[in-house]
């Protein structure tokens, strides 16, 4: 069921582990189970929509507000990032719970936390960033509040957020040229 795959993304609920591959060409999110050790030998599930179609970019985040588990994942097909509800347990098998609209071309995301306010932060093709903040809890409304192009690098493709106190870096590889560029938001 593997067809390209572009990003995976570890996650652990209380003692079991999960890894999430997204396949760029198979119509699906590939979940894959350890249980309570990554060296068990893994169990396998495909998680199909039409909507996962030229997935790229994930991140697995749990909120509090709704005690719910959550994929994030930028897609082409759309240029959405899709929702991807597992309720309170990432054993649950996930539904899309909502699509947002994104930048064009999305390859890469980061999802962070900042005080009552998520922010998903996309990168994509003709080196665009956007950040969509999303206040409260994930399924709230979103709004885009900021889209723009970044000097340094073209063809984005993949993207690393840390929040260290009150700063907030991101790491984005560009492939032309071939390069790692840091950026960092204002307090």
């Amino acid at each position: 069921n593997i067809d390209k795959p572009e990003n995976i993304k570890i996650a652990r609920d209380s003692a079991n582990f999960y890894a999430f591959v997204t396949n760029q060409l198979g119509n699906n999110l590939i979940k894959i189970s350890f249980g309570n050790s990554m060296g068990n030998i893994p169990s396998y599930t495909s998680i199909t929509d039409p909507l996962f179609n030229y997935n790229n970019g994930i991140d697995v985040q749990y909120d509090c507000a709704l005690n719910k588990y959550f994929a994030v994942v930028a897609s082409s097909n759309g240029n959405k990032i899709n929702m991807v509800d597992f309720g309170s347990s990432l054993a649950n098998p996930g539904t899309i719970a909502s699509s947002i609209p994104c930048i064009s071309f999305p390859t890469g995301l980061d999802v962070i936390r900042d005080g009552n306010n998520w922010h998903i932060i996309v990168v994509g093709s003709f080196n665009k960033m956007q950040n969509i903040r999303i206040p409260g809890n994930l399924l709230n409304t979103p709004q885009s509040i900021f889209n723009d192009t970044l000097g340094g690098l073209t063809d984005l493709t993949h993207l690393s957020i840390l929040k260290d106190s009150s700063k907030v870096f991101g790491f984005a590889i560009g492939s032309s040229p071939n390069k790692i560029a840091r950026y960092q938001w204002p307090d």
